[in-house]
């Protein structure tokens, strides 16, 4: 047995020298493996993310950034490694969103904004079913009493009801508390023989398409390759868009079929499109 023992002497040190390796990427003293740590002094940059509908202007620790449009990103290099407070907001719709974040040295880290929403509760005094749309999309149908609505948009909104049955609508703008609850009672609808016959006004500066799906199938609209949503069959959806040529699409679920429109919009000016005629029957 002894030829066996100078094995196990060769064997020893190597056990002792894993058992002193760091674990789960950590460093003997604090740190970690995953980049630098700042010197003292040195820069990092920062990736601003917004997954949101809206529009926000950006600071950063108190100096604006710009503005950074819906489903869209931005990167801000040269920032002192470091804590820093990001703040955004949105005027027109009076909301506002703070949160901290850590630079690292050398490394961009991200920063994502948030979606401000409300739990809506929505009362309607008439005997007949009313839809709903906020900003243009409908967020479903209110029956007579009252009816919630979880996680709409929040803030300075354009809310339409329209009837479900025969004509009638109203349009007004009201301040959906970022949070919630929010609450809002239906008006009595305007009565006349064709509720659409005054397009709805767009945001100042901007232009507005006010489409409806006449088809049997509810479909997917897209405005200059970006996803406006989905608007059912016999619904009207109001798309919000910047003066200018803009490509319009529509898209049907499950069916290998696209129809495409294109318009040209001025500011402060809303245009109706009846969308259907074209669809698979």
């Amino acid at each position: 047995m002894k030829h066996f023992a100078p094995t196990l002497a060769l064997l020893l040190p190597f056990t002792f020298a894993l058992s002193a390796c760091p674990k789960n990427g950590q460093l003997a003293g604090g740190g970690a493996l995953d980049g630098p740590t700042d010197p003292g002094g040195g820069n990092g940059a920062l990736t601003v993310v917004n997954p949101t509908e809206d529009t926000w202007d950006i600071a950063v620790d108190g100096a604006a950034k710009g503005s950074l449009g819906p489903r869209s990103q931005t990167e801000l290099p040269a920032l002192k490694a470091g804590p820093h407070a990001v703040v955004a907001t949105n005027g027109t719709l009076g909301l506002e969103q703070r949160g901290d974040v850590a630079v690292r040295y050398g490394v961009t880290s991200s920063y994502q904004l948030k979606a401000m929403v409300t739990r809506l509760e929505v009362t309607n005094p008439l005997d007949v079913p009313v839809e709903i749309a906020i900003d243009g999309s409908v967020v479903g149908l209110a029956a007579p009493g009252k009816t919630t609505f979880d996680a709409v948009p929040a803030g300075n909104r354009t809310i339409v009801a329209r009837a479900t049955t025969g004509p009638g609508a109203v349009r007004t703008t009201y301040r959906l508390s970022p949070g919630g609850p929010s609450a809002w009672v239906v008006p009595q609808l305007t009565e006349q023989e064709n509720s659409y016959a005054n397009l709805p006004v767009p945001p100042t500066g901007m232009g507005l398409v006010h489409m409806k799906n006449e088809s049997r199938f509810p479909v997917y609209v897209f405005a200059d390759g970006v996803e406006k949503g989905l608007v059912a069959s016999g619904a009207w959806a109001d798309i919000v868009l910047p003066p200018g040529d803009h490509h319009l699409e529509v898209r049907i679920e499950g069916i290998q079929a696209k129809t495409e429109h294109t318009v040209t919009l001025k500011a402060n000016q809303s245009a109706e499109w009846i969308w259907g005629s074209e669809a698979p029957r």
